[in-house]
């Protein structure tokens, strides 16, 4: 099971050291698609994953806990370094992350999308992350990551070839 499908309320029975060790990799993975730099994705992780330790013993779905962590630091990180194409991102992240093959125009508009509908289109795609879910990360309502997907999906239909 990937660390994106699986339940949230798995890791409550971990350790911390385990649930580190189980949801490290994924992420990672999560930080560098949202950022674009590896050196970077992984600070922000450990950071994550210091605030999540803060925590452990009283936080009812620690990976949730943690992804909204990831995706505070690189919102954080974001507005202080210029934002990367993300053919670099989803190359940085190695062949571990299923991707679009290097070339398809799925990537050179994806990185033409704002920040926000980015970030909403890789959570809810990726990460499959529910919508209810990306608006307590984003700090959004609901129907405000409903429409940035709405968006963002309708510029990659309009600027994709068919």
């Amino acid at each position: 099971m990937s660390w994106e499908t699986r339940d949230l309320a798995d890791c409550s029975q971990l350790t911390f050291n385990d649930f580190y060790v189980t949801e490290r990799t994924g992420a990672i993975r999560l930080a560098w698609l949202l950022l674009g730099d590896a050196s970077a994705a992984e600070d922000v992780t450990q950071e994550a994953f210091m605030a999540v330790f803060e925590r452990y013993s009283t936080v009812e779905h620690p990976r949730a806990y943690l992804r909204q962590a990831i995706v505070n630091g690189v919102r954080s990180r974001a507005r202080s370094t210029s934002r990367r194409n993300l053919r670099e991102r989803l190359t940085a992240a190695g062949e571990s992350v299923t991707s679009p093959a290097p070339g398809d125009p799925l990537i050179d508009v994806l990185s033409e999308l704002s920040q926000k509908q980015q970030t909403v289109l890789v959570l809810r795609y990726w990460a499959d992350m529910p919508d209810e879910e990306i608006a307590e990360v984003l700090q959004l309502r609901q129907s405000s990551v409903r429409s940035l997907a709405h968006r963002g999906l309708r510029e990659l239909k309009r600027k994709l070839p068919s």
